[in-house]
Formats: C-alpha cells, sequence, structure tokens
C-alpha cells in the first residue's frame, strides 16, 4: 500500500513489484531473472568492446575502451565487494554504513587501477579473474560471516538462499572459462587459412 489508503498507485505497485523482482514464481522465476540480467549485461559488454575495437587505432577510441572495460568490470566488482563487506561487518558492525562505503572504495580502486594501466587486455584479464574467484567464495564467505547454511535454508524453505550460491558459482564459474580472444591469432587467422579457402 502506498500512503495510508489503497489507491491506483498501490494497484500498479502491486502489479509491477513481482515483475521486477522477478518473485511471481518462487526460485523459479528469481532465477530466470538473474540469468537473463547477466545475459543482458554480457551481450551490452561484448558489443560495445567490439564495436570499440573497429575503432581502436584512434588514441581517443583506445582511451573510451579503458572507460568502457572499468565501468563494464568495475560496477559488479563494487557490487560484489559490498557483498563481501556487508556480510563481514554485519555481526561486529554498522553493516548499514559499511556496506556503501565498500562500494565506493572498490568502484575507486577500479577507476584508479583503470587510469594508471595502459594495457586494456589485462586489465580486463585482471578483472575478471577478480570477479570469478569473488563470484565462487561468496556463498562460502556469507556462511564463514554466520549466514544462513543450506540446511537451515532447507529446513526453513528458503530456498532462494540456496539458489542465490548456486547461481553466484555458476557465475563465477563462467567467467573463468570465458577466454578473451587472441589478437595476434586473431590478425593472423586469414594467414593461416588453407589455399582453397585463400583462392
Amino acid at each position: 500500500m502506498l500512503g495510508n489508503q489503497p489507491s491506483s498507485a498501490s494497484f500498479v505497485y502491486s502489479l509491477m513489484g513481482p515483475l521486477h523482482f522477478g518473485n511471481f514464481a518462487g526460485v523459479l522465476s528469481k532465477s530466470v531473472w538473474v540469468g537473463l540480467g547477466a545475459a543482458m549485461c554480457f551481450v551490452i559488454l561484448s558489443g560495445l568492446r567490439l564495436w570499440i575495437r573497429r575503432r581502436e587505432e584512434q588514441p581517443l577510441w583506445r582511451r573510451f575502451a579503458r572507460a568502457t572495460t572499468v565501468v563494464g568490470y568495475g560496477l559488479p566488482l563494487a557490487m560484489l565487494a559490498s557483498a563481501y563487506v556487508f556480510f563481514s561487518s554485519f555481526m561486529a558492525g554498522d553493516p548499514f554504513w559499511w556496506t556503501p562505503a565498500g562500494f565506493l572504495i572498490a568502484a575507486a580502486a577500479a577507476i584508479l587501477y583503470g587510469c594508471a594501466t595502459r594495457d586494456d587486455q589485462r586489465m580486463t584479464l585482471i578483472f575478471r579473474r577478480i570477479l570469478a574467484f569473488g563470484c565462487l567464495a561468496l556463498p562460502l564467505w556469507r556462511m564463514a560471516a554466520g549466514g544462513t547454511s543450506w540446511g537451515e535454508a532447507l529446513n526453513h524453505g528458503l530456498g532462494t538462499v540456496i539458489a542465490l550460491d548456486v547461481t553466484f558459482v555458476f557465475l563465477g564459474a563462467a567467467l573463468l572459462l570465458w577466454r578473451l580472444p587472441d589478437r595476434q591469432s586473431a590478425g593472423t587467422a586469414g594467414l593461416r587459412q588453407p589455399p582453397e579457402a585463400a583462392e
């Protein structure tokens, strides 16, 4: 309910809320929503990088490529860092202060690293590895910080907890298996074609 009385805004919110959060079919719909969100981010980032690569001979576009990498990987890194900080400070400190602080610190670190480096491919590889291992370790970190175990989640019907843990493990594994294209091999692919293909 929005306000003190039922209204058209309350009705619209009740319709849009489940669609926005993906909780209209329980764990299944949440899993589909996470998968679609991850796929959309991958398509946007990889499409931008391909579009920029065609213009990488120009210094301005090389700087834009670096900015795209910093934003495309720095934002999820900062979000992941805020999750680690939240679980770490939940018992010992104030998570409502440290969580946004962790996000800002990680975002600043990603920006500073992006400004300091000139090797975009190496930066991308480092960001992906940090994201991969961070996603893989987050469920263990959550439980080590006193979070709900899988046994407790099953006993209390909290399937979302297990689904999120599995999702992070899947995303981490996908990032580890996602290899960067080899520029040298891609650039000389035409030279290695058989004579029949060249003709």
